[in-house]
This record gives structure tokens, sequence and C-alpha cells, in this order.
């Protein structure tokens, strides 16, 4: 199969070495899965609607039910991605992420996509050192293409994963 015959989707997983896997984000967070023991990889799309819907933990469920992965041997890398600090939204968001808001003195709240991708994937068992942080904020940083930034105009990044 090429990379090309395979349908738009927010998550890709694969055992085949040389198959690329690829997404596009400009302040979503990229979350990069590797397995070593099973030679899995897996790479997730998670924007506020697939986080909000656990898209990170749901690629690594998918590679524990096709693959045989162990959660204990997963590794998991969130990439640069827009940040609390840069991340204002609206109210209605309290709703979607009652754990990952906070209320700034000026009547905003921010949300933390990194905090809870990171959460859903404590709470299916995987440990703080399994879940690397780049610390990156796409906004605040000009190396990196943000929406939230520069609206239209925004490049995107290309998250890139394959088997060798």
């Amino acid at each position: 199969l090429s990379i090309a015959s395979q349908p738009d989707a927010d998550a890709y997983v694969t055992h085949q070495k040389n198959l690329p896997i690829a997404i596009r984000t400009a302040d979503c967070v990229p979350v990069f899965i590797y397995d070593p023991i099973k030679k899995v990889i897996g790479l997730a799309h998670a924007g506020w609607k697939g986080t909000h819907k656990a898209i990170a933990r749901k690629t690594v469920e998918r590679m524990q039910d096709v693959y045989g992965c162990q959660w204990h041997d997963i590794g998991v890398y969130l990439g640069p991605s827009i940040r609390s600090c840069c991340y204002t939204v609206g109210h209605e968001f309290k709703a979607y992420f009652p754990q990952d808001i906070t209320d700034h003195d000026d009547g905003t709240i921010s949300v933390d996509l990194i905090g809870a991708n990171r959460r859903q994937l404590l709470q299916m068992g995987l440990n703080p050192a399994q879940v690397i942080d780049s610390g990156e904020c796409t906004c605040c940083n000009n190396k990196y293409f943000s929406f939230r930034r520069d609206k239209e105009k925004a490049g995107r990044m290309i998250s890139l994963m394959m088997l060798v």
C-alpha cells in the first residue's frame, strides 16, 4: 500500500517498514507513539475535538487491539503545539475540559491540550516517564506555524513517522 492510497484520518498506526505515516498541524498536538518491542508506530492529530474524544488514548488502544502492544512498552512524544499560555477559548470549553481549564483574572479561560492528552494516557496505565512533552508553544515561538497567531496565512507542519 502507498500512503497516497490511505484515507485522510486524524490517526494512523502501522507495523509495516518503510511506510511513512504523516499528519499536518498548525497548533494541534502531534502525538507520536512507538512500541519498540512489537515494532509498531502510531501518529495522532489531537486538536481540541480529537483531544476531547481521547484520540491519543484510542490510538494506543488500537495498537494494543491490532498488534498486541502492551501499555508498559509504549513511548509517547507530544510535539510542538499551542499551549495554555496562548490557547484562550470560550467558556463552553469548561464542559469539554473541566480538569484542563485555567481561569484568568481578566475573565478569559485557556485550555491545556498537552495536559489533557497526558492525563488521558496516564489514566490508561502509562507512567509519566513514558509520555515526553516537547515543551514548545507553536503560538509563542515564531519558528513554528500557528493558526492562532497567523490566521489564514499560517502554513502547516508535517509530522512524519516511519519504521525502517
